[in-house]
């Protein structure tokens, strides 16, 4: 208990809080884990919360300006600050100057500073494989998972970090840094009636883009040629829904796609939104992620000049290693082919695409886990069963398959790993179940708005939220 012994005040983000809520202030079987957080002084960054309530122990305070909440801090007499999760508060406060650059030797200094700890959840702190290096730790290891922003590092508020500031892993603090993945740039739904997949997002409430053919290259600097599949999108400006239809006799298949469109057709892709497409190659090929390099991808599409030629870079996970389906992250060349303004608007609201899930063995999800968060550089957070990888825009979500038949035990798991949903966000969730109802389709209840099951859906769920 070492680290919780060294602080006395808590401060999170609105997110972090929201999550942390409904959780810790009734997690009696953590015992002094539980206790000792729970009695802290709690402040919640928020501009909109007016109170913040924390079961039946005292309330958190709401500050509109966490920087200058902190630099009031420093000057008062107490033990450190605990930064709880809230990657976005962090960040915010280096932009702001509140904390500097983080020094792993200024542990121990004998002045009030603040301890950064990620990977809030309802996680064993102790429990490694649920949030690795970030997650609360005993008294032994709770220095080396830990990092302490001392008083000298406060009062450089008129300096911002260096830029490019990285930190070992180890820190907790290589999430602030920025990321090369940004968002989920696009979902990918595999079929092979195109005609009749289409159709269903269509009476779902989505515009389509027009067909438009894969061209590409299966290595760096190869030939391109057609790679047997061509599209259908409901774009939403930064992030959308691709519909992949798989054409000819199978002989042309570059990804290895046939195969696991043969068990199910539904989803079976993820790409990750990238903006130095050559940086990230170079840490998933660090990592032994991938040894595809950066790969030509393009494809015609209408506009209303004419035909012109869309073009991507994409670095490919090797398929070994991600048995669920094609995972790249990529980086366009030309977005404002693929992202046109007539194709934004759909008639059930959506504006993004909010999350994917991911379902998993029970005995793989530590695993699975840990993958994701090697491929995103990002730390994972546990809300209830479900393990979450947050990124800017979007996030993966993963969740054991005991966990997951209890949450929707109507939805089919037809094999593991199993991409299982995937959810968009709308700007009125009660007008677009109202559409999707009225064109004939069963909707479930959600907490936060409603799902299509996997059947209706074309092979997975499909849901809506209003955020």
């Amino acid at each position: 208990m070492g680290f919780i012994d060294a602080v006395d005040t808590l401060i999170l983000g609105a997110n972090t809080y929201a999550q942390a809520k409904g959780y810790w202030p009734y997690a009696d079987e953590r015992g002094e884990y539980g206790e000792k957080p729970n009695n802290l002084t709690k402040l919640v960054s928020s501009s909109k919360l007016d109170d913040a309530p924390w079961g039946d122990f005292p309330a958190a305070t709401v500050t509109r300006d966490p920087a200058a909440t902190i630099r009031e801090l420093k000057d008062q007499s107490g033990k450190d600050i605990w930064l709880w999760g809230s990657l976005k508060l962090m960040h915010s406060l280096l932009d702001a100057g509140a904390v500097a650059e983080p020094l792993d030797r200024l542990h121990g200094a004998e002045t009030r500073g603040i301890r950064l700890r990620f990977g809030l959840g309802s996680g064993d702190p102790a429990d490694s494989r649920v949030q690795g290096p970030a997650r609360w730790a005993p008294a032994e290891t709770a220095v080396s998972d830990s990092i302490m922003v001392s008083h000298s590092m406060l009062k450089s508020i008129d300096r911002p970090p260096p830029a490019g500031t990285r930190c070992r892993r180890g820190s907790s603090l290589s999430s602030m840094a920025t990321h090369d993945i940004d968002r989920i740039d696009h979902s990918v739904l595999y079929t092979t009636d195109m005609d009749a997949t289409a159709a269903t997002y269509e009476a779902l409430g989505f515009t389509l883009s027009p067909l438009s053919m894969h061209m590409g290259a299966d290595r760096p600097g190869g030939e391109r040629r057609p790679m047997g599949a061509g599209n259908r999108c409901a774009l939403f400006g930064r992030t959308y829904l691709e519909l992949l239809g798989l054409y000819g006799d199978g002989s042309v298949d570059p990804w290895n796609i046939r195969p696991l469109i043969a068990q199910y057709e539904g989803l079976h892709g993820y790409s990750f939104g990238c903006t130095d497409v050559e940086a990230t190659e170079k840490r998933l090929r660090s990592a032994g992620l991938s040894s595809s390099g950066v790969l030509p991808l393009q494809r015609d599409v209408e506009t209303p000049g004419g035909m012109a030629t869309a073009r991507f870079q994409a670095v490919h996970l090797d398929r070994a290693l991600t048995p669920e389906g094609l995972i790249h992250a990529a980086h366009h060349l030309t977005p404002e082919l693929i992202h046109q303004p007539r194709y934004l608007e759909h008639a059930n609201g959506a504006t993004h695409l909010h999350s994917v899930l991911l379902v998993v063995d029970d005995v793989d999800l530590a695993a699975a886990v840990a993958r994701y968060a090697l491929i995103l550089d990002v730390e994972p957070a546990a809300e209830g069963p479900v393990r979450v990888l947050p990124l800017p825009l979007g996030r993966v979500e993963i969740v054991a398959v005991s966990a997951f038949r209890e949450m929707l035990p109507e939805e089919p798991v037809p094999a593991l790993p199993y991409m299982a949903g995937q959810t968009v966000a709308v700007r009125d969730v009660k007008a677009a179940r109202a559409l999707v109802e009225g064109n004939g389709f069963t909707t479930r209840e959600l907490p936060d708005g409603f799902f299509v099951g996997a059947a209706q859906a074309r092979g997975a769920a499909l849901a809506f939220i209003e955020v």
